[in-house]
């Protein structure tokens, strides 16, 4: 039976093998990697690649699980084409299967026939810093302070796509908003909307505040928000598909936009944060769009898992 990997982060990993139906499956096979396989507790991402291996992101190193072992990769002073820095951003696999980390000193792509990695500068000779990326039909963006990068499948060249003079703007979460404009997140400085071909920036056309956890837009071009320590959020365009109202808050916004709010109950003495969110993305596999982690529960396929972290 075909067989996908589920990962869900918490001081440890737990990773779940699912049929091709996962609503329905009957049978699950659960592989823990703990600490004695040499796991940090401090897990920042998660990438399962076309092969099938598990890449983990700590602020200790990279981890790679091939479903038996783990293997560890972290900077070495002494060697060139170790990772440039231990506290991994994120990890990303494009449509050519190059798979790309993002570190505290710089991108580092992994070399397969080698086992070690590469770094692509800039103009300058530069180590490249990012903290965000997003697919792309013709390559994949990296957004850094105030840049946007982009790596090219045409030429094989990663360069600076466009800058934006937005007081030191840190794009921690980057989401097309149509062919030609970006969606910039920064986790203190709100969402702005950048336009690839001429450069300007600008804030969107609805209100979510300064304070953004992370962002994604979905197939049905709805954008989802996690606002520190203030739930879910789901803008659409009264004129296009609708957000599900099965749940949550409808309001409208400015511009004919509507809003949908997703809080988690409070609880009477408690801090609010439950309500924060740390992964908002797509899943390939129905019948929900989005699974969102949040410090309290891991919401998969739209079922809730409760986490330790």
């Amino acid at each position: 039976m075909k067989t996908k990997y589920a990962v869900l982060p918490s001081l440890f990993f737990i990773i779940q093998l699912v049929g091709v139906l996962p609503l329905r499956a009957e049978h699950y096979y659960f592989k823990q990697i703990s600490l004695k396989e040499g796991l940090p507790s401090n897990v920042r991402c998660i990438l399962r690649d076309e092969q099938g291996f598990v890449w983990i992101g700590t602020k200790s190193g990279l981890g790679k699980f091939d479903g038996h072992e783990l293997k560890r990769y972290k900077h070495q002073a002494n060697d060139p084409n170790s990772l440039l820095h231990n506290l991994i951003y994120q990890i990303a696999e494009d449509k050519q299967h190059n798979i790309w980390v993002l570190t505290e000193k710089g991108i580092a792509r992994y070399q397969q026939q080698s086992n070690d990695f590469t770094f692509p500068t800039d103009e300058d000779g530069k180590n490249i810093t990012a903290y965000s990326f997003c697919l792309v039909p013709d390559g994949i963006l990296f957004g850094g302070k105030d840049r946007i990068y982009k790596y090219s499948y045409n030429d094989s060249s990663l360069r600076l796509l466009q800058y934006f003079n937005a007081n030191s703007f840190k794009i921690n979460a980057l989401s097309m908003w149509d062919s030609k404009t970006l969606l910039c997140c920064s986790r203190w400085t709100g969402i702005y909307l950048v336009d690839l071909h001429t450069g300007e920036h600008r804030r969107p056309p609805f209100d979510c505040g300064p304070e953004i956890t992370t962002m994604m837009t979905d197939s049905r071009k709805r954008i989802w928000i996690a606002p520190y320590s203030g739930g879910l959020r789901c803008y659409s365009l009264l004129a296009s598909s609708q957000a599900s109202q099965r749940k949550g808050r409808a309001t409208v916004d400015r511009n004919r936009w509507r809003r949908n709010q997703y809080p988690h109950p409070p609880k009477p003495g408690k801090s609010p944060n439950w309500n924060i969110s740390r992964d908002v993305k797509t899943t390939l596999s129905p019948p929900t769009p989005f699974s969102a982690c949040t410090t309290t529960t891991i919401t998969i396929y739209g079922q809730e898992a409760p986490a330790t972290d």
